[in-house]
């Protein structure tokens, strides 16, 4: 009787292998009875009936993307929290508002599932508005500055670092003005 349980209970676990789909790749292989055992930022484990393998979206037939569309989603979704992770990590190491804002851009332009991509939203418009008083606290400066060369100086640096602000004509218009 206690083989009999065992048995049994080794069969039900098993069941899903036997009903696994088929899966075809771009080599023209066929994976049969696959199942997926994991998803990660390396791709997607498939067991199979002769084995195990990891693949990567494009790995797979057009034809079968679908059998593994929730799968293929969650794999672009850990692949766009890594690029998004690391533009914020990059954007905060550049030092300079005029680089970390193309990091950002860029980041979020390439990885629209990213869960973690309103945090890059959020950053980028934090720089582009401390980019934008920036030029402001220029423009006032120049106001109040009576020296005409460092009233130039003050407008040129302004322009120079923060090429991605709002009001950056406002600020060329006066550097024009001031020349």
């Amino acid at each position: 009787m206690k083989n009999k349980i065992t048995y049994t209970a080794i069969s039900i676990f098993m069941v899903p292998l036997a009903w696994g789909m088929d899966i075809e790749l771009t080599d023209e292989t066929i994976l049969r009875d696959v199942t997926v055992a994991e998803v990660n930022i390396r791709g997607i484990e498939l067991l199979h009936r002769d084995g195990g393998q990891k693949v990567l979206p494009e790995m797979i037939a057009e034809s079968d993307q679908s059998k593994l569309k929730e799968h293929i989603a969650r794999y672009r979704q850990l692949v766009g929290n890594k690029k998004i992770t690391s533009a914020i990590q990059e954007a905060r190491r550049s030092g300079s508002i005029n680089a970390a804002i193309p990091i950002l851009e860029q980041a979020i332009k390439s990885a629209p599932e990213a869960a973690n991509i309103a945090k890059a939203k959020k950053l980028l418009a934090s720089l582009k508005k401390k980019s934008k008083s920036d030029v402001t606290m220029a423009l006032v400066a120049v106001a109040n500055e009576k020296e005409l060369s460092t009233a130039i100086e003050i407008m040129e640096k302004a322009v120079a670092e923060n090429s991605f602000a709002e009001n950056l004509e406002q600020a060329k218009k006066k550097l024009a003005e001031l020349k």
